[in-house]
């Protein structure tokens, strides 16, 4: 809950001035515009804002998947901007966990195989990777589908599998784009419970977008964004779950 942040805690995601923009036809959208933004060490930093205002850009640059144009992305002490393509891919494959909003998950594949891939990306054996994407499942409460198909699975049962996928290798940083929009009050109450107790302790990191607003008393800190920068980053109520 909000309220258990480390009294010391430090910043291990940071970014200053950073800009991205992208190609439209004939036109440069410009969607982010000199963001600053900083999560700390063991906490869970929802962002929030209306559409288009760049969270799922912001989201993918602390990621690595998407390059600044200006500015500086450090996480963990790693100027991710300036690693080399092998060295971001060993930064995504070890450190970093994502739960995309639109979930990904390839249709050839079972729901335990789905799960098991950012193990077998860091080098688990393929019995350890079932084993940890078995474990995995069955804290989602998904033990029972493990060689289901995921267009056999309805869309909240595959928003669990993405967040399963997520959190299986434990990585250092967890990155949810709106992880609860397909699940109902109580499931994504459980839900939120589960990345916390996994993702947010000392020495990991936990940011979250969401429009949830049943959930933002999770969050140690929520930082509202709005065309393309964030305009204020504040600690919210404390407020029970309705």
């Amino acid at each position: 809950m909000a309220g258990d942040t480390p009294t010391h805690a430090r910043p291990v995601i940071e970014l200053h001035g950073v800009t991205k923009g992208f190609q439209s036809g004939d036109q440069w959208v410009s969607v982010l515009k000199g963001v600053e933004f900083q999560a700390m060490d063991g906490t869970l930093t929802m962002i929030v804002g209306p559409s288009g205002c760049g969270k799922t850009t912001l989201l993918s640059i602390i990621a690595g998947t998407l390059h600044p144009d200006a500015g500086h992305v450090r996480v963990f002490g790693r100027e991710v901007e300036q690693l080399d393509a092998h060295q971001l891919n060993s930064f995504r494959a070890r450190d970093v966990g994502f739960v995309f909003q639109q979930f990904h998950l390839i249709s050839t594949l079972t729901v335990q195989e789905n799960v098991m891939i950012p193990k077998l990306i860091q080098g688990a054996s393929e019995a350890e990777a079932a084993k940890a994407a078995s474990d995995v499942l069955d804290q989602v409460g998904l033990s029972h589908m493990l060689k289901r198909r995921p267009n056999q699975l309805s869309g909240g049962e595959q928003q669990r599998v993405a967040i399963a996928r997520g959190l299986v290798h434990q990585p250092r940083v967890l990155i949810c784009d709106e992880p609860t929009s397909a699940l109902d009050g109580e499931t994504g109450k459980k839900i939120v419970q589960l990345i916390i107790d996994i993702a947010r302790r000392p020495g990991r990191c936990l940011v979250i977008v969401t429009h949830d607003t049943r959930i933002y008393h999770y969050a140690d800190m929520i930082a509202q964004m709005e065309d393309g920068m964030i305009k204020t980053m504040q600690i919210p109520d404390k407020l029970e779950w309705h």
